[in-house]
């Protein structure tokens, strides 16, 4: 039995990828542990969750003192590798696995000691994602940082495409797509049941997914609902509500459990995925939202510019708008209009997901990167 140790920098509550990925290997007959960051230090020490075994790590008093996440990583890397060598005297690992750059110094560590493969699944460009939050010095040690790393892996995994060629760009490690796609919700296509055409939008609650756009198009927008859901930071979270309110015909739900994204998806009409072409992350994600609209049937309206709306157009199960308030508009009201148009997406979305981008396809590519490391 191969023996995987997962390295997650958070308490895995709500790591769709992660979570699929480790069941679909635990089904294959593989024996998967993840160790976990347990920030807030409120979760179980230990846990198994369908089949898999959770091992998380609480911060130290020190680690407490700093203000900031980033003051203490080099420290979560420590804890990481000790905690790992302790669970790995009781039970060897095969292969270690690295979820995002947080994660990697941790990982390449335990290779080095253990001798054992590693694989770099990267869930984004690290550097990337943080360029929001952090000034740009520190962007860029974060992308040199990656650069250095990957070279020193056995296995990249990524997410899209466009990340592949990045990383392909960055090292001569082989590179492998595994798609953040869903297996089928539903079997057949079931139509929604709504009075009124209803959009979903669930996910990071920031300036980059247009929530505040999405907002102002719906706002007097006739035969229309709009639910929104996620987290985000709480000043935009709370202008966010109080605008949902004034709208009228948009609902504010807040965070959302993992379990209850799919059924909301196929309870809608319509999902959205407005990313900003302009912001060098979400020109380049393919999010999990699209993969939430095939694996439930329903269409999905993306922006231009961006590689989901090329996405979304090749493949045909969904519309793309322009990344403003009247080219959302537009798109939206195209698809009130027409309820044949909102099936034939949404049966083609179906299609999709029962096929090449469903999550069985990705799990094959998924176990033959495990098989090929083996060797």
């Amino acid at each position: 039995m191969t023996r995987v140790l997962m390295l997650l920098s958070n308490p895995f509550t709500h790591d769709p990828r992660l979570h699929y990925e480790a069941c679909a290997l635990v089904d294959r007959g593989y024996e998967v542990t993840v160790l976990a960051w347990d920030r807030k230090g409120v979760h179980p020490a230990e846990e198994e969750r369908d089949g898999v075994r959770v091992v998380r790590v609480r911060n130290t008093r020190f680690m407490e003192a700093l203000r900031y996440d980033l003051f203490r990583l080099r420290l979560w890397w420590s804890l990481a590798f000790r905690r790992a060598l302790e669970l790995h005297r009781e039970t060897p690992f095969d292969v270690i696995h690295a979820h995002d750059l947080d994660t990697l110094p941790a990982g390449l560590r335990l290779k080095k000691r253990l001798n054992i493969p590693l694989i770099y699944d990267a869930h984004e460009i690290w550097g990337y994602m943080v360029a929001k939050d952090l000034p740009g010095f520190l962007v860029s040690h974060f992308l040199r940082m990656e650069r250095r790393l990957v070279r020193h892996v056995d296995q990249i995994i990524t997410v899209s495409e466009p990340l592949r060629e990045y990383f392909e760009s960055i090292s001569r490690v082989p590179v492998a797509v595994v798609m953040n796609a869903r297996p089928p919700f539903v079997t057949e296509y079931t139509p929604p049941e709504n009075d009124v055409m209803t959009l979903l939008y669930i996910g990071a609650l920031n300036e980059t997914r247009f929530v505040d756009g999405i907002i102002e198009a719906m706002d007097g927008l006739e035969g229309v609902r709009c639910v929104i859901g996620g987290v985000g930071k709480p000043d935009y979270v709370e202008m966010l509500r109080k605008r949902a309110v004034r709208a009228g015909n948009v609902d504010f739900v807040g965070r959302v459990p993992f379990h209850d994204v799919l059924p909301m998806t196929l309870r809608s009409d319509v999902i959205l995925a407005m990313f900003d072409p302009r912001d060098p992350l979400t020109r380049i994600g393919l999010p999990n939202k699209a993969f939430e609209a095939m694996a439930c049937g329903r269409p999905l309206i993306a922006s231009r510019g961006t590689y989901v709306g090329r996405f979304v157009e090749e493949l045909g199960f969904g519309v793309t708008a322009e990344y403003s308030v009247g080219g959302l508009r537009e798109a939206v009201i195209a698809l009130r209009d027409d309820p044949g148009l909102r099936e034939r997406l949404g049966r083609r979305a179906l299609e999709l997901a029962k096929g090449e981008y469903g999550w069985e396809s990705q799990v094959r590519t998924l176990v033959r990167v495990y098989e090929t490391l083996q060797r």
